[in-house]
């Protein structure tokens, strides 16, 4: 396992390092677009074959589907009626070819054009003439030597050859290795799908669409890679040259667009924490007695805590900070930038029902549906009432969800999120969610719905990153989760979504180094993670007890040197025995929150309740900000922040001890045992 993660962390340096350099000249050369009578359409660039289509025709279909699942859906088809078109006839012109198809009755037609449009860049359409198809299906050829790495955040692997699965923009789901769950998803399921791949020969190629795409990748057939894009429409797509994958990623980033570079101070130690005033504070104060440097706090329970259905507690879906959880807001954001600090809130797109909220757990924005309401800027069901979805996260609260069909929707929600950093002057927040577009509602303008849901992350993104960048300029962050072709023009950050705190293959922490590796490939250069992984539960682990059902997010951040990926190097709760991550760490003594009343106790923790949590050391880096203890205008100033029992760094064992012995020291050293602390409940 040490073996495989020091494999991982080189891979991931070899993309950063890549990512750095100069990229490299264009193929040059004459292009050619040499199509056969068989079917066969290749991409000819210096007399060398790249990208080519199967020695066959289309396939155009009809049937009937519907999605199955919550959160994490899929689709059932019925009725399925397969109509392939042959070839008719074929015109070569040098650049370009132009290949005719008919079925065999002769009532629907198809015709392809492939024109290379410079040395770099070749575009093919596809277009049917006809019955309506409700999918068209291109074979692309499986050479000896093809590869099919990328397809967005891929959690398996990066070659994809040989698999089958749908590209849609979805909750992952835990539960990815067959465990049963609410939202379940399955290998494949992914926030950040993409009709993209990158062959390790030195081209790509991209289905320019918003609608699903489902690839079969010399699976069924070891000789055709099957695209069947979800729609009648005409299908298009772009094949890069190349020569290398770093000019692929380039050239995908001249027509996608590429995020922006964060801050300076993004690149530093980053830190997670909640639980009201003091329990900021206690973290701190335990942080500068360790001499570990801080750039930023990020608070994600700041708009206050709900109780979820099985007993655990997450963040209110609201746009307003809890005044009870945190009185004074923001004269504490005030106090933190004063010490040097950066702080960080948390957001995300759903719309809460008043209707929906108990009275003693009422979020503070109950006129926010409402307004959108009334200004028509909420989905519609297919009646045309607005759309209140009871399959959310935050049960039993129900939410409505931001129609960005119409302009103004992304208008206001801008304009309501620059409100927040002009009133409470934050630096950045994680953009949650961002996939859980219901695929039966009704878009004003009459678009797709699940053309729509793949959408969905580009304008929640946009109208994140406009706030941010008409009140900040350049100097903030943001990372969301979500997204799919497109996305990258409006995108800082992403994070690799939820895994399990194990070291399962399929759902668990060794999914990280893929997910990165292909969210790179996919021109999304700054990436991070969870450390420590999000949940676990008795049915993900058989050593996590069923009073540890999930654990929090670690708590460190950091943005790591020029490879321009980040790694969240936070404090890590409630992993499973020893199962920490592998690196030098430092100790630290933080308060533990164990339940919800824990999180609204605002007395402090007791020495009882002290135990370790450990955050990696930055050598090298100056000290934090200073101490904040004297600035107390908004904290109970009869119990300061307590600071950490040890005030310096205190080595433990390297990162290459068998996890067996590493477990046994950090018991013997903490005189307690380390490996059964299983940290709280996530918020979210």
């Amino acid at each position: 396992m040490v073996r495989s993660w020091l494999i991982g962390f080189g891979l991931l340096l070899a993309v950063g390092l890549a990512s750095c350099s100069e990229s490299s000249s264009s193929s040059g050369g004459n292009v050619e677009i040499v199509a056969a009578d068989d079917g066969t359409v290749e991409v000819v660039v210096g007399g060398e074959v790249l990208f080519a289509l199967a020695a066959t025709g289309p396939i155009a279909r009809n049937f009937v589907e519907r999605p199955v699942g919550i959160g994490a859906i899929s689709f059932e088809r019925t009725g399925e009626v397969t109509d392939p078109l042959s070839v008719l006839s074929v015109a070569n012109e040098g650049p370009s070819a132009t290949v005719e198809y008919v079925n065999a009755s002769g009532s629907r037609t198809a015709t392809l054009t492939a024109a290379a449009l410079d040395d770099e860049v070749s575009e093919f359409r596809l277009e049917l003439a006809g019955p309506a198809a409700d999918s068209i299906a291109v074979g692309i050829r499986c050479d000896e030597l093809g590869t099919f790495h990328g397809f967005g955040e891929q959690y398996n692997a990066t070659n994809q050859r040989g698999e089958a699965f749908e590209l849609l923009v979805n909750e992952q789901g835990n539960g990815r290795d067959g465990s049963p769950g609410v939202s379940v998803g399955d290998e494949h399921t992914t926030y950040f799908p993409m009709p993209y791949y990158i062959d390790a020969r030195g081209f790509g190629a991209l289905f320019d669409t918003e609608r699903r795409v489902d690839v079969d990748l010399c699976a069924s057939d070891q000789e055709i890679a099957w695209f069947e894009v979800i729609s009648g429409a005409p299908v298009q797509w772009r094949v890069f040259h190349g020569p290398t994958g770093l000019d692929v990623i380039r050239q995908l980033g001249e027509l996608v667009g590429r995020p922006t570079e964060p801050p300076a101070w993004a690149y530093n130690l980053w830190m997670a924490s909640q639980g009201g005033n003091n329990n900021l504070l206690g973290e701190e104060a335990a942080l500068r007695a360790a001499d570990i440097p801080v750039a930023a706090f990020w608070v994600q329970d700041w708009s206050g805590i709900r109780m979820n259905l099985d007993g655990g507690s997450g963040v209110q879906y609201v746009w307003e900070p809890d005044e009870t959880l945190y009185p004074g807001f923001d004269a504490m954001v005030f106090d933190f930038h004063k010490a040097g600090y950066k702080f960080l809130i948390y957001v995300n797109p759903f719309i809460v029902n008043p209707d929906s909220v108990a009275v003693e757990d009422d979020p503070p924005l109950r006129g926010t549906l409402r307004s959108l309401d009334a200004l028509g800027l909420l989905l519609n069901d297919q009646t045309g009432d607005t759309f209140i979805d009871f399959a959310v996260p935050n049960l039993p609260q129900n939410d409505a969800h931001p129609d960005f069909s119409n302009p103004a929707t992304l208008e206001f929600i801008s304009e309501s999120l620059k409100e927040i950093v002009r009133t409470y002057d934050v630096d950045g927040w994680m953009v949650d969610f961002g996939e859980w577009v219901p695929v039966s509602s009704a878009p004003e303008d009459g678009s797709d719905p699940i053309a729509r849901r793949n959408t969905f992350p580009i304008d929640w993104q946009r109208a994140t990153r406009e706030a941010m960048e008409d009140v900040r300029g350049s100097d903030w962050v943001m990372f969301a989760r979500s997204g799919f072709t497109d996305v990258q023009g409006v995108a800082q950050i992403h994070w690799v979504g939820d895994q399990q705190t194990n070291w399962g293959e399929l759902d668990g922490l060794p999914t990280v180094v893929p997910a990165m590796l292909n969210l790179g490939l996919a021109g999304q250069p700054f990436v991070t993670h969870d450390i420590a992984g999000f949940a676990s539960s008795a049915a993900a682990t058989s050593r996590a007890p069923r009073s540890s059902s999930s654990v929090g997010r670690s708590s460190a951040r950091s943005l790591r040197s020029c490879a321009r990926t980040t790694a969240r190097t936070r404090r890590t709760t409630g992993l499973e025995q020893g199962r920490r991550h592998h690196q030098p760490l430092s100790k630290v003594h933080l308060c533990p929150l164990r339940s919800h009343e824990r999180l609204h106790d605002a007395r402090g923790c007791s020495r009882d309740d002290r135990r370790s949590h450990l955050a990696p050391p930055h050598a090298g880096l100056p000290r934090g900000p200073p101490n904040l203890g004297h600035q107390r205008s908004v904290h109970d100033r009869r119990h300061p922040p307590r600071r950490a029992r040890h005030g310096g760094r205190r080595n433990l064992p390297p990162r290459l001890l068998p996890r067996r012995h590493l477990v046994q020291r950090l018991d013997r050293r903490f005189g307690r045992r380390w490996s059964t602390d299983h940290g709280r409940r996530p918020h979210r």
